[in-house]
């Protein structure tokens, strides 16, 4: 059996750290053989699982915003190349 979850309740419980709870299903069998005199009692127990976990890491760039003081600089700069040229024509 293969399985994919989508669901974000089943996907969040691979973030971070944690404990994750995986059921298994196990069979037990016990016999008894009686004989005259002599009881046997005889108890098989095997269990087993084999368990899969594959993350799929897919990155996701944001964009980087702009510093808030960037455009008030560049006006900056501009008023100041303004007026130097208005002192340099004066």
């Amino acid at each position: 059996m293969s399985e994919t979850p989508t669901d974000s309740t089943v996907l969040d419980l691979f973030t971070g750290i944690g404990k994750i709870d995986i059921l298994v299903a196990a069979r037990g069998t016990s016999g008894v053989e009686n004989s005259p005199g002599n009881t046997v009692t005889v108890f098989s127990t095997s269990a087993g699982a084999e368990v899969e976990v594959k993350y799929t890491y897919e990155h996701t760039m944001a964009p980087v915003p702009l510093p808030a003081g960037l455009p008030l600089l560049a006006v900056g700069i501009g008023v100041l190349g303004v007026i130097g040229r208005w002192k340099s024509a004066i």
